[in-house]
C-alpha cells in the first residue's frame, strides 16, 4: 500500500507539473548544460557520500535488516523497498534539503518544473539504489526528495528571480543568492540569458518579538523570530482592468518560516521550529476590474514543525503532495480584503502522540520501526489550511488556522509483522495510530508608518494522539506581541 501510495503521489506531482499552462514555463531560453548539470551535481552529491561511509557504525543498523547480494531483484521489483529506521531529523530536514539542492541545479541549468521535479526524484533514487546499495531502498526518503524538491525549491526559486536581469548590482546578486544561488553563481561566472525582471506581486515581511506560552500544567516565556515571504509570479495580478486567464506553472508562492527560543526544556534554549512553503502547479486567474479577483489552481506544500512540549518535542514533516487552492480578494478605496484556502493529500512522518514522553518500546535494536526507534511514524491523511487577512492604512486583522489527520501505514515497515515480544502490553511494532493536529493564530496589526507595524497575536495547538483504546489530548495558547518591518 505504502509503495503504490508513493508511485501514485510522484505520478501526480509530475503529471500536475506537466500540464501546460503557459508556453513560457520554462524560465528562459537558454539551453539545458548537461556538463554543468554533472559538474554542480557531484558537488552536492560528493560530500554526504563521503559523510555516509565515514559514518558506517551509525548506517549498520540498516544494513543488519535483509541486505544480502540476492536482493537486487527484489529492490528492482518493489518487494523490498520499505520505509527505514533513521532519526526525524535525517529523514524530515536532510532529504527535503537535498531534493531542494537537485531542483535549483536543473532549474538553473535550463529545465522548467516538470523537468526539475524528475530530476530530483531521480537524483533521490540514485541515492537509495547506489550510495546506499547495502540496505532497502526507503519509501520516504523517496518521497520527501521529489516533494521536498518542488514544494520548497520552486517558491524559493521564484523569490531568486526578482533580482535578476538588467544590470546586477552586488545587492541584486546577494539577494539572488539568498533564494537561488545556483542562479546566482551563473549570473556571475557568464553572460545572463535573461535581461528582464519578472512583474510579480511580492510581500516580505520580518517579524521579531515575545510571547507567554501556557500549557494544562507550565507556562514559559519566549522569544519568536518569524519571516512571511509570498510572490505571486502572474503579471495579470498586477495589470489593470478586466482580466481572465491561465497562470504560469509557480506562480503562486508563499515560504512561512519561525523559531521560538526560551532558557528551559529545548536543544540549545530552542523551543520551537517551523517551516511551511507552498506553490501553484496550475491554475485559474480573474478579475473583473472593479476590485474583485479568483485564483483557482492546483498546488503541492510541504510543513515541518517540532515543538517543545513540557516533557516532550512534537515532531511533524509533512508533504502536502497534491490539492486545491484558492483565493478570492477585494479590493477598495484605502482596504483590501484577502481569503485562501487549500487542502491536500497528506503523506507524513508524525510523532505520536498518544505514546506522551515515554514510549514503552524495546530501546535497543533490532530496530523494526521508526515508531520503535524514534517515536514517529509513518502516515497518510489530508490537511485543509484557511487564512483571511484584511488591512486598512492603519489596522489590520490576519486569521490562520491549518487542520491535519494522519493515520499510520502499516507493512511497510523494516518488520511489518507486530512483534510477538510486548512491553506494558503494547507491540515493539504498534500499527493502526492515528493522530490530529488543529493550529491557529489571530493577529490584530496596528500600522504607524507605511513599513513598520505593531501586531498583538493570540494562537492556540491541539493535539490527539489514539491507538486502540489509548486517547491522548492536549491544547496550549500563545500570548504575544510582534514587531513587524515589510521590507
Amino acid at each position: 500500500m505504502a509503495l503504490r501510495a508513493w508511485c501514485a503521489a510522484t505520478v501526480a506531482i509530475v503529471v500536475a507539473a506537466a500540464t501546460p499552462a503557459h508556453a513560457d514555463d520554462d524560465d528562459d531560453d537558454r539551453p539545458i548544460d548537461i556538463p554543468l548539470i554533472i559538474g554542480e551535481e557531484l558537488l552536492v552529491f560528493v560530500p554526504p557520500v563521503i559523510w555516509y561511509w565515514r559514518t558506517a557504525e551509525h548506517q549498520a543498523v540498516d544494513w543488519e535488516l535483509g541486505w544480502d547480494w540476492d536482493s537486487w531483484e527484489k529492490k528492482l521489483t518493489f518487494e523490498k523497498v520499505l520505509f527505514d529506521t533513521n532519526p526525524f531529523f535525517v529523514n524530515a530536514v536532510r532529504h527535503p534539503a537535498k531534493g531542494v539542492l537537485d531542483y535549483h541545479i536543473a532549474r538553473a541549468n535550463g529545465f522548467g518544473m516538470t523537468g526539475a521535479t524528475v530530476f530530483a526524484t531521480v537524483m533521490g533514487a540514485a541515492w537509495e539504489y547506489v550510495v546506499e546499495y547495502r540496505e532497502d531502498p526507503s519509501i520516504n526518503d523517496l518521497i520527501f526528495n521529489t516533494a521536498g524538491g518542488i514544494a520548497i525549491g520552486e517558491p524559493l526559486w521564484q523569490f531568486g528571480q526578482l533580482w535578476r536581469g538588467g544590470r546586477l548590482t552586488y545587492a541584486d546578486r546577494a539577494r539572488t543568492a539568498l533564494f537561488a544561488p545556483f542562479d546566482a553563481i551563473h549570473d556571475t561566472v557568464r553572460v545572463p540569458h535573461r535581461w528582464w525582471r519578472p512583474r510579480a506581486w511580492r510581500s516580505f515581511e520580518l517579524a521579531a518579538g515575545a510571547g507567554t506560552r501556557r500549557f494544562a500544567d507550565t507556562a514559559r516565556s519566549e522569544l519568536l523570530l518569524d519571516a512571511d515571504f509570498e510572490v505571486i509570479a502572474d503579471p495579470a495580478y498586477l495589470a489593470d482592468g478586466p482580466r481572465s486567464g491561465a497562470t504560469p506553472a509557480g506562480a503562486w508562492n508563499r515560504v512561512h518560516a519561525r523559531v521560538r527560543f526560551a532558557d528551559t526544556n529545548a536543544d540549545k534554549h530552542m523551543t520551537g521550529s517551523y517551516l511551511h512553503s507552498r506553490t501553484s502547479l496550475v491554475g485559474h486567474y480573474a478579475q473583473d476590474g472593479a476590485g474583485n479577483s479568483r485564483f483557482v489552481g492546483l498546488g503541492t506544500a510541504f510543513t515541518f514543525d517540532k515543538e517543545a512540549l513540557p516533557h516532550e518535542w512534537d515532531k511533524l514533516a509533512v508533504a502536502h503532495l497534491l490539492g486545491p487552492q484558492i483565493e478570492l480578494a477585494h479590493r477598495g478605496p484605502g482596504y483590501v480584503v484577502r481569503w485562501e484556502g487549500g487542502a491536500y493529500g497528506d503523506f507524513a512522518l508524525v510523532q505520536a502522540h498518544v505514546f506522551g514522553p515515554d514510549p514503552p518500546f524495546p530501546p535497543a535494536p533490532p530496530y523494526r520501526s521508526t515508531l520503535q526507534a524514534n517515536g514517529y511514524y509513518d502516515g497518510f491523511g489530508a490537511s485543509a489550511l484557511t487564512r483571511l487577512r484584511a488591512d486598512t492604512r492603519y489596522l489590520g486583522l490576519d486569521i490562520e488556522v491549518t487542520m491535519h489527520e494522519w493515520w499510520q501505514i502499516g507493512g511497510a515497515d523494516r518488520d511489518s509483522v507486530e512483534a510477538r515480544v510486548e512491553s506494558e502490553g503494547i507491540p515493539a511494532t504498534p500499527q493502526d495510530s492515528t493522530d490530529e493536529r488543529v493550529f491557529w493564530r489571530a493577529a490584530l496589526v496596528g500600522h504607524p508608518s507605511g513599513r513598520w507595524s505593531v501586531a498583538g497575536t493570540l494562537e492556540g495547538a491541539y493535539r490527539r494522539g489514539t491507538w486502540r483504546d489509548l486517547d491522548r489530548r492536549t491544547a496550549e495558547h500563545t500570548v504575544g506581541l510582534l514587531l513587524q518591518v515589510a521590507l
